[in-house]
């Protein structure tokens, strides 16, 4: 989640790698913690590359991992699928009712 982390804040978009990288990803999201599921989700986000295999199994991923994921990891993941348009709602109802459990943690950046 580095490499696609590195590449979104630097706004360089190239395909072939973002592709590569969701390609290497799919196969290893099971080891992912839930920063790396957020940080993926928002690098692909950031650089409006929608690659619906990714966020759907990133989706799938989250889902079991969203107790232990920090305030800003569920920020992330709801501002990455809201910015790609991607209705998950079983992800985003978890999401938000996570953020209900939590809402006296959440910083002022993360409501």
């Amino acid at each position: 989640s580095n490499l696609a982390w590195a590449l979104a804040r630097l706004k360089m978009t190239d395909d072939t790698l973002m592709a590569a990288i969701a390609s290497a990803a799919l196969h290893k999201l099971a080891e992912f913690a839930p920063q790396n599921l957020s940080n993926t989700a928002w690098s692909f986000a950031t650089l409006a590359l929608l690659d619906e295999p990714l966020m759907a199994a990133i989706a799938s991923q989250a889902l079991f991992r969203l107790p232990v994921a920090s305030c800003q990891d569920l920020a992330n993941m709801a501002w990455s699928f809201a910015t790609l348009r991607i209705e998950n709602w079983p992800l985003l109802d978890a999401i938000s009712s996570e953020s209900l459990a939590r809402i006296n943690e959440l910083a002022t950046q993360n409501l």
